[in-house]
């Protein structure tokens, strides 16, 4: 018999994820800019120092384009003072109930939150966290720290609410979803708008839920709208989940990949520093602090 999961402590988490914020490292060094760049800020305040170029994204001050540079390469780019240097980092992250269907699975939600969080404030970046739900977003980490993340009922017909989300151009945005809703990734990356980022999907999942050992017939309940089916699973069946569940996931990692970004998913059991390993590293998701 398997030891039931510990309750999710979201204090211990933020305290593990400072630590492995020391290990891990987000891609600041992949983006369309130099605030997702890498380039880590030379101090606080608003200094005028020219400090380096990006790349001219719309609704920039016009003010601010190098004109000799223009001349030059017939590309509108910007002169980047000491300020803007400073890495911009959004997480977000899906608060519905499928989050939690488990113990584990919303610890592990919690903990690559977290870390992100937390590599982001250690490389000096300004970050802004969401947690979205169906119908609404709170902005600020206190609900990802709250009692109630991950439990609230869905509502079957209403898509989360990734455009309500305030993106900030020319950053990493971080969303951690099980992607298990029925918005397809063409609608959901329209959602997120048209402007400059480097987006970094993380999937924690439980292994039972990508293969599951149902067998005979099977009452299953709809975790975010209750309803209930009553199936009939025979090999043939589990055949079938599994092959649209890869096919699923494979869909949003094409889309993913179509927009220069990066998608992983991250098992449930174990460690997170060992699940990382498994494919959000290689996929290039997180590095090594050095």
């Amino acid at each position: 018999m398997e030891t039931p999961a510990a309750p999710v402590d979201p204090i211990a988490i933020r305290a593990r994820a400072a630590i492995w914020a020391a290990q891990f490292t987000l891609p600041f060094r992949r983006g369309p800019s130099a605030a997702a760049g890498g380039l880590r800020s030379s101090g606080a305040g608003s200094s005028l120092e020219y400090h380096d170029h990006r790349p001219y994204i719309a609704g920039d001050d016009p003010r601010a384009i190098d004109w000799n540079a223009f001349a030059r390469t017939d590309q509108l780019t910007l002169k980047v003072y000491r300020e803007e240097t400073r890495p911009i980092v959004d997480v977000a992250i899906d608060g519905t109930a499928s989050m939690a269907v488990s113990p584990k699975k919303a610890t592990r939600a919690l903990e690559l939150a977290l870390l992100c969080i937390a590599a982001g404030e250690r490389a000096g970046a300004s970050v802004r966290v969401s947690c979205v739900w169906q119908g609404g977003t709170s902005e600020g980490d206190a609900a990802l720290m709250s009692a109630d993340f991950g439990t609230r009922p869905g509502n079957a017909t209403e898509p989360l609410a990734w455009d309500q989300v305030r993106w900030r151009p020319g950053g990493l945005r971080v969303v951690v979803s099980d992607f298990l809703s029925s918005i397809p990734p063409s609608d959901f990356f329209t959602s997120q708008g048209t402007a400059r980022c480097v987006p970094i999907l993380l999937a924690p999942y439980d292994r039972e839920e990508a293969d599951p050992d149902w067998t005979g017939q099977v009452d299953l309940i709809d975790c975010e709208s209750a309803e209930r089916r009553d199936l009939h699973f025979d090999s043939a069946a589990a055949e079938r989940y599994r092959g649209a569940y890869s096919s699923h996931f494979e869909s949003w990692r094409e889309a993913t990949l179509r927009r220069e970004g990066i998608f992983a998913r991250v098992n449930s059991a174990g460690d997170l520093p060992a699940a990382l390993l498994e494919e959000a590293i290689p996929a290039g998701a997180f590095g090594f602090e050095r």
